[in-house]
């Protein structure tokens, strides 16, 4: 079936595949390998159409559950579960491109780098 909306991003985890459109909806599947056999259960969990603006970057954060996306070059935090936002990042105004990084500390910290 084709989805009527242009892809512009995708990231994975686990079972999960999230997808961000050029008309700003996120769309969240969870794909299940039947057993026994090279088939693939793919069915939609969650959409958010308030993005609102173009989806230029995604990137997930498993461990925090945070995806961290760069919409209308302004990067920002949401709820991996509920996509809800937690934050802008207002030093990364403008940005044009978006890296993230798990770093351990000495003390066994997890720390996320942007």
């Amino acid at each position: 079936e084709k989805l009527p909306l242009q892809i512009e991003r995708m990231a994975a985890w686990e079972e999960w595949l999230l997808v961000g459109t050029k008309q700003g909806h996120l769309l969240l599947y969870r794909i299940k390998k039947e057993a026994g056999c090279n088939q693939f259960e793919v069915t939609l969990e969650n959409s958010n159409k308030n993005f609102s603006k173009k989806i230029q970057q995604i990137y997930v954060v498993p461990t925090f559950k945070l995806l961290v996306s760069l919409l209308d070059s302004n990067v920002h935090v949401h709820d991996l579960l509920t996509f809800q936002q937690i934050t802008t990042v207002p030093k990364a105004k403008g940005a044009s491109l978006l890296a993230c990084d798990i770093q351990h500390t000495q003390t066994g910290e997890e720390v996320l780098r942007m």
